[in-house]
């Protein structure tokens, strides 16, 4: 262990050292108590008591319901997930108290305030809020700037995690031009509880807490919670073919405070086979069956294969991969298992401490993968009105806490990609293998294949039997911490995204239409603080809009706790079925150009200036044509700003140049230049419906072979797109160029 670590440690150790017990009634909490809980391992295994509750509000559609009256879900995959509030008064969250928001995200925070009402109901007489901010500066200015592990941009998504408490009740609304896209998550306590209530202020004891569990999050890595009493445990274990180990066995009671692997020496591809044929599994007391088995990568927080990052309960990095849950036991049993073909080895430390007395009223940890389990739900159900819903975690017959969990995708082709489309948007499931009238049957021959990527999905909690879940999310890269599918390989305490696609180190950024999006996708979200308590039962599901045979595959590792000695679903995975059900995706060339003519979705962006590029199919609008059914859009673009493109000629002499643009009520006006200089008249793009223009000549050039930029420039606004849609009508899209 590093000497950084170890001063981590010995604050964490302090915050930490003593296992409290969940809120109960009377108690009162400081708020240095509050923010100590974003670091509060132990906690996670103290059952939880009758009024502890945590959920999430967000901008969801609310199309999607429950019908008491048909007992059956409605509008269950609705997906305009941006503007959902409430009700009419722009109300994001309204809850009483005693409670605390924990985690505020949007995948768009702009200039608008976002006003806090804490105590009161606010009503006509009386709506000044208690606090009021803009968004925009929640996340990127003093005071919460103060704190960037806490608060924080990482591909595209908004995140604030700096609690918000809260003791009669909280309102949260979002005034004119806050932006759009939001999930809140919070913690409700029992009736008696105390807290301080938010006045948007901070002490200077408060500004302590934040930043020292800033500097925790921030100092992230192997054995981040082992206090200077634990013991160390070292095994090296040489792992056969077809064999298994024991890393560690424990006959007293005690707790796991970390698990660290050294770092296997393997090659980077090799490991993404590697690291599924080994797997982990941990024993609790005298029970006969594991409560954690996992893929050993899977266990670590991330697939495919070893991608180097660093959460605060579990991560890779060249000291070690670790996993710092906490996990008591009175007996313990940790045994890896090799199913490969050639030996492994394998060095562990495993860090345990002595609990005093109470170890059997504690929880005990799970963490369990699958690919696909339906166990404890209605599967046929699935495929009907709950369609898209898809199996992460159910928990039935126990009280617990659920904490999160490790999403891998594998998706070898993409809805952006036009060779895709081609092969995958028209299928339809076969005729009676669904009935005509079901949801999963209308979504494919109606919508699905032509609208969405894996990322839509909505996560979905339903805690102790409830028909509408208390969490229930805008999509699947939301829930991570990111935003608008951006295919940026991030961390964070709490939040990663260790690959997507190409990018597949942390920092690395890929283009969201492929290279990103494409192949492995790895992210992981962990629910410290906001764990989400439940008293008998437990089921989380991701909406997953394309079935397997899109092929969209998808696994899960969840973390969770439940009552000592009860056993959850799952069963241990084949080895075939846990490797090898992906396959290497191609990467297609751009197509070289037919006749001189040169397809929007072909060409290369080479500058975005302020706004963001990508294929958009345009199969759905019927007054326009569009060549291969595409083109290039631009959006999110400044007046003034500019987007490039390139394409390359293979022979030189005199040409004209033609191009065919899209049109649209919230497009701009387009000056165009070549290699530089301004060509033809600036272009108006409005149109009160989608559409294409003719094909316009930009005049005829003396071009040399080679490479060359075609650039268009937004130059203003038509009067009537400013009416239409605001003064941020600068969209400009391409359906093809032609050389003449």
């Amino acid at each position: 262990m590093t000497r950084t670590t170890q001063s981590v440690c010995t604050f964490a150790a302090a915050v930490i050292c003593m296992v409290s017990l969940a809120t109960s009634d009377g108690e009162t909490l400081s708020y240095p108590d509050i923010v100590n809980r974003m670091v509060d391992m132990q906690r996670l295994a103290v059952p939880p008591v009758e009024g502890e509750k945590s959920g999430s509000f967000s901008s969801r559609d609310r199309q999607s319901r429950y019908n008491e009256e048909t007992g059956r879900y409605e509008h269950w995959q609705a997906n305009h997930d941006y503007r959902g509030y409430v009700d009419d008064k722009g109300t994001m969250l309204k809850l009483d108290g005693p409670g605390v928001i924990w985690r505020i995200w949007s995948a768009s925070a702009q200039k608008g305030n976002l006003e806090f009402y804490i105590d009161r109901y606010p009503d006509a007489a009386d709506a000044t809020p208690t606090a009021a901010y803009p968004f925009i500066d929640m996340i990127k200015a003093p005071p919460f700037s103060d704190y960037p592990e806490l608060v924080h941009v990482k591909a595209k998504g908004n995140n604030f995690f700096v609690p918000i408490p809260f003791n009669k009740s909280i309102v949260i609304r979002g005034a004119k031009d806050w932006g759009k896209y939001y999930q809140i998550t919070y913690s409700t306590f029992p009736d008696g509880t105390t807290v301080p209530s938010f006045t948007g202020t901070f002490s200077e004891t408060d500004k302590a807490a934040l930043k020292k569990v800033n500097d925790i999050w921030g100092k992230r890595g192997p054995a981040m919670f082992v206090s200077e009493t634990a013991k160390a445990t070292q095994k090296t274990v040489s792992l056969a073919p077809g064999n298994e180990a024991v890393v560690a066995g424990f006959d007293n009671p005690g707790a796991i405070t970390s698990i660290v692997l050294v770092r296997p020496q393997m090659d980077r591809k090799e490991s993404i086979k590697i690291l599924r044929e080994l797997t982990i599994s941990i024993t609790w007391d005298d029970n006969e069956k594991p409560a954690v088995w996992a893929p050993l990568g899977d266990f670590f927080g991330t697939a495919a294969g070893e991608n180097l990052f660093r959460t605060m309960a579990t991560g890779m990095t060249t000291d070690g991969y670790y996993a710092n849950w906490y996990m008591p036991f009175r007996k313990a049993k940790i045994v890896v298992r090799n199913d490969g073909k050639k030996k492994r080895n394998l060095s562990f430390t495993v860090y345990t401490e002595k609990v005093k007395g109470y170890v059997d009223q504690l929880l005990r940890f799970h963490c369990k993968w699958h690919r696909d389990d339906f166990s404890g739900f209605d599967e046929k159900r699935h495929f009907d009105d709950r369609y898209p819903d898809w199996p992460v975690l159910k928990v039935d017959g126990s009280k617990g806490r659920f904490c999160g969990f490790m999403a891998h995708m594998w998706n070898p082709f993409h809805i952006w990609n036009r060779e895709h489309g081609q092969k995958y948007e028209k299928q339809v499931p076969a005729e009676g293998l669904y009935p005509r009238g079901s949801a999963v049957y209308h979504f494919y021959k109606f919508s699905g294949a032509k609208k969405f990527w894996w990322g839509e999905g909505d996560e979905k909690f339903f805690v102790d039997g409830e028909k509408m879940p208390s969490t229930f999310g805008t999509g699947t890269e939301d829930y991570f911490g990111y935003a608008w599918g951006t295919a940026q390989a991030f961390d964070s305490a709490l939040q990663a995204q260790p690959r997507n696609g190409a990018a597949d180190e942390i920092g690395k950024i890929a283009d969201r239409a492929g290279p990103g999006n494409v192949g492995h996708i790895s992210n992981v979200r962990w629910q410290i603080a906001d764990n989400v308590p439940f008293q008998k039962s437990f089921e989380a599901t991701v909406e997953k809009y394309h079935l397997n045979s899109w092929p969209l595959l998808n696994a899960y590792c969840a973390a969770w706790y439940q009552e000592a000695g009860a056993a959850d679903y799952y069963q241990a995975v084949a080895a075939s079925e846990r490797t090898g059900y992906y396959i290497a995706p191609t990467l297609k060339e751009p197509k070289k150009p037919v006749n001189g003519k040169f397809e929007g979705e072909n060409l290369r962006v080479v500058l975005k200036g302020s706004g963001r590029t990508w294929v958009q199919n345009m199969h759905n609008f019927k007054d326009g044509k569009w060549s291969g059914g595409r083109h290039l859009i631009w959006t999110k673009g400044r007046k003034g700003d500019s987007v490039e493109i390139e394409f390359e000629t293979t022979k030189g002499g005199k040409q004209e140049l033609f191009v065919v643009l899209t049109k649209a009520n919230d497009y701009g006006i387009a000056q165009l230049a070549l290699d530089g200089k301004n060509v033809g008249k600036p272009i108006d793009c409005y149109s009160p419906k989608v559409t294409t223009t003719e094909e316009i000549s930009l005049g005829t050039f003396d071009l040399q072979a080679g490479k060359h930029v075609l650039r268009a420039t937004v130059v203003g606004t038509n009067e009537k797109a400013r009416n239409a849609v605001g003064a941020g009508s600068h969209i400009f899209a391409i359906d093809y160029l032609r050389l003449k």
